[in-house]
């Protein structure tokens, strides 16, 4: 609740009174040392990968002539956001950082206009099941998707993982 002399707060502390003086009529008054300025483009990322957990297709669910390969598709997907000229889509990329070091792609979006400020964009790309020997949870990896234009950046990490080994399938104890 505010008042227009004080202010109260939820914790009930009340304020002094506040430099508010009630002026008469609807005409606002100027406030003085304020000048105008310029709208910032601010650009808002949301994306996900798709699967976020590589698991091996099941040969078995497979037709006769199709190899199962070691190389998972995943899908990055998402939209950026920009709060300016609505017509000028942000620079989109992605980067792949393996635990390893191997399987590391990286490239750039196509932006796709949705309505004015709003792109989507998505790509397809392919990342190894394989695992080192004795690395019990999984092979990490981490996508980064980064949106920038001229006055700002945002950039979102996301993980994709092969499934840790589970003790007794394939794990030796001992």
């Amino acid at each position: 609740m505010i008042a227009i002399s004080r202010r109260f707060f939820p914790i009930g502390r009340r304020s002094g009174a506040a430099d508010v003086r009630r002026s008469r009529g609807t005409v606002p008054r100027p406030i003085d040392g304020l000048e105008p300025r310029a709208l910032r483009s601010v650009v808002a990322l949301v994306a996900n990968a798709s699967p976020a957990v590589l698991r091996p297709i099941n040969p078995m669910n497979q037709p006769h002539a199709v190899r199962v390969a070691r190389i998972r598709p995943v899908t990055l997907a998402g939209y950026a956001g920009t709060d300016g000229d609505g017509d000028v889509a942000p620079a989109l990329t992605f980067r792949v950082v393996d635990e390893y070091g191997h399987d590391q792609p990286s490239g750039t979006f196509s932006p796709q206009r949705a309505q004015p400020g709003v792109f989507f964009f998505d790509t397809r790309i392919g990342l190894s099941l394989r695992r080192r020997p004795g690395d019990r949870d999984g092979r990490q990896y981490t996508v980064l998707i980064n949106a920038q234009d001229a006055q700002s950046s945002r950039t979102i990490v996301i993980p994709v993982s092969t499934p840790p080994v589970r003790s007794g399938h394939g794990a030796r104890q001992g």
